[in-house]
């Protein structure tokens, strides 16, 4: 009878380690598809932006361009203004990392860091024309300006 018990309690032990291990499974797969989402609003967002300016792009437009529906970008960013928002944190990343590669890198004497800001800034440039486009359309946008 003890060995029965015994048994019993390792096999629901068991089963509940294997239950927690396949619940993160899809938890981890859904936080995944929601990030690659975000990251399909955000680069369509760019390239809208980039091409049309800002004035004729529309949270709408933006889920046609992804292929999904408006409730997605919606669920995911809430406002056209929190996406804008997202968008310019996204690139302002992107260029910090290679900020940061190219003139933040330790042991750099200062013509070095100079250059480095030269190349940092024409690398950008020549690897993501869009991605300067929105910048520009951001700084030369007056309502933008309040955005950041």
């Amino acid at each position: 009878m003890v060995q029965r018990k015994a048994t019993a309690k390792r096999t629901v032990a068991t089963a509940k380690g294997r239950a927690s291990a396949n619940d993160a499974a899809p938890k981890d797969r859904r936080r995944e598809r929601g990030e690659a989402s975000v990251q399909r609003i955000l680069d369509a967002t760019i390239e809208l932006i980039a091409e049309e300016g800002l004035a004729s792009v529309t949270m709408q437009r933006i889920a046609e361009h992804v292929g999904s529906s408006n409730a997605l970008v919606v669920f995911h960013f809430r406002s056209k203004e929190n996406l804008f928002r997202a968008v310019l944190q996204y690139l302002s990343d992107q260029y910090d990392a290679l900020w940061l590669a190219l003139v933040r890198a330790p042991g750099l004497t200062p013509v070095e860091r100079l250059l480095g800001a030269v190349d940092c800034a024409q690398r950008f440039a020549r690897q993501h024309p869009k991605w300067v486009s929105v910048f520009v359309v951001f700084s030369s946008d007056r309502k933008s300006m309040q955005i950041y």
